[in-house]
């Protein structure tokens, strides 16, 4: 597959109406974002909100079927659902997980919001009632409560929250957390026990340790993963290590990339699920230039972590654009990478090879804050599930539907400085036409003749 490259702007689904820095795809059809101007009274809200994907029903794509659209994506429609009010608290890094099967529309969320992790949930489905001039006279939304809030930061100066991520390893252990931030350390946290007990008193990690060992100084912790298996957990400060999660105990540093030198130090890495075979966690890691330029040039890699060696190994390699990386997401099947850059540009890269697939040029007019992948299909909202009766959840059918991107290879939603937020896909591969079928069925029909004929002759 080739790589496309545009300046056209894509299609924005909608502008927000506050500063948003996060953006996190939520089940198959909801995505939330999350800001504000914080503590400072400009009167700039703190907020975080939820919206709706849906097909515009008022375009002329809107009343054909999912498989006669052209580009279903250029007809995507994002109307707001729900808004949590952050206090004077604007949300900086988020995370969100499912807690329950799928189509119960719960959800836990993390939100990083000065020196504290606000944790809220969604209890499940509602319908959001439109004002009776609009033709659409319902949207499905999710029903939102805070939970509880804890302390992850303890900086006596600027105490704050830079990252946070959940173990997704599930099975029957408890749900974890990993959160780091200013004041260096890196802390784990039992969420299945912060679930059952909502009292809100002091809590504490149940792992806790300095991110930068070698020098023993107290960096801020710019970016964490924790790997599929939940076994391990990397983070990115002044070095970049891997640890046993279970522990808190490093167990390397991640070796250097003799390509780059020390003129690139790493922005941010995730975890993918490309290793099934057990053996090794592969990650990809998002390096940019240590000295700003106008000429910046960042770089993708992909690294494979063996378990039993204790070794990281570099798979490959790859200059992204000549623009330093702000923001980066790895599809949940791990299969594509998308980043955003310093300079409005977002990119999508076929994982293993890291081959560029999709570059829209300084689409948004500043950077970009965050970026994620929406799923291709639709997992959740059972038919009949938002009827009140019990009985009528419990015995409905599966209605399982075509995602909302379903049409495309893989989407992401970017959000930006410049307050637009944007949808950008990756098309399906064409397929050869019949008379192209039909060309090539000649030539070789022509080639096998001639090749007998010949046989015969001689």
């Amino acid at each position: 597959m080739g790589s496309s490259q545009s300046k056209k702007q894509p299609p924005i689904l909608t502008h927000c109406s506050i500063p948003a820095y996060c953006i996190k795809a939520v089940g198959s059809r909801h995505f939330i974002i999350a800001g504000g101007g914080g503590s400072a009274k400009t009167g700039v809200k703190n907020e975080i909100e939820l919206f709706l994907l849906s097909y515009n029903q008022f375009s002329k794509l809107g009343n054909q079927p999912l498989e006669s659209r052209p580009n279903s994506s250029t007809s995507l429609l994002s109307r707001p659902t729900q808004v949590i009010n952050t206090s004077k608290y604007a949300t900086m890094n988020m995370d969100v997980i499912p807690i329950a099967p799928l189509d119960q529309g719960k959800y836990l969320i993390a939100a990083g919001q000065d020196e504290f992790c606000y944790l809220y949930e969604t209890t499940g489905y509602g319908v959001k009632e439109e004002e009776a001039e609009v033709e659409v006279p319902s949207r499905l939304s999710l029903n939102f409560r805070e939970i509880t809030r804890i302390i992850t930061d303890t900086n006596a100066k600027d105490a704050y929250q830079k990252c946070v991520r959940f173990d997704r390893s599930g099975g029957e252990k408890p749900l974890r957390m990993a959160t780091g931030g200013n004041d260096g350390y890196i802390r784990v946290w039992n969420v299945s026990e912060i679930l059952q007990n909502r009292d809100p008193k002091v809590r504490k990690p149940i792992v806790e340790f300095l991110a930068d060992t070698e020098s023993n100084l107290s960096d801020a912790v710019q970016d964490l993963d924790i790997s599929l298996c939940g076994l391990y957990l990397a983070s990115v400060a002044k070095e970049v290590n891997i640890w046993d999660l279970n522990l808190g105990k490093k167990i390397l540093k991640l070796p250097s990339v003799p390509q780059l030198g020390d003129g690139f130090k790493v922005r941010s890495l995730r975890f993918t699920p490309l290793d099934r075979s057990g053996r090794n966690a592969v990650f990809v890691v998002a390096y940019n230039q240590r000295t700003m330029s106008s000429k910046a040039i960042s770089y993708l890699a992909l690294w494979t972590f063996n378990k039993e060696q204790k070794l990281c190994h570099l798979h490959s390699l790859k200059q992204t654009c000549t623009q330093s990386i702000s923001s980066l997401s790895v599809s949940p099947c791990g299969k594509f990478t998308a980043i955003g850059t310093m300079g409005g540009s977002v990119g999508i890269f076929d994982t293993q090879n890291m081959q560029l697939l999709h570059l829209a040029q300084e689409t948004h007019t500043n950077f970009v804050t965050a970026i994620d992948f929406l799923p291709s299909r639709t997992y959740d909202v059972k038919q009949g599930y938002l009827n009140s009766s019990e009985a009528v959840q419990k015995n409905s059918a599966s209605c399982f539907l075509p995602g909302i991107i379903s049409d495309q290879l893989t989407s992401v939603i970017s959000l930006s400085v410049d307050q637009s937020i944007q949808v950008h896909s990756v098309p399906y591969p064409k397929s050869g036409s019949a008379s192209g079928y039909l060309l090539k069925l000649a030539i070789w029909t022509l080639i096998l003749y001639v090749i007998f004929w010949l046989l015969l002759k001689y």
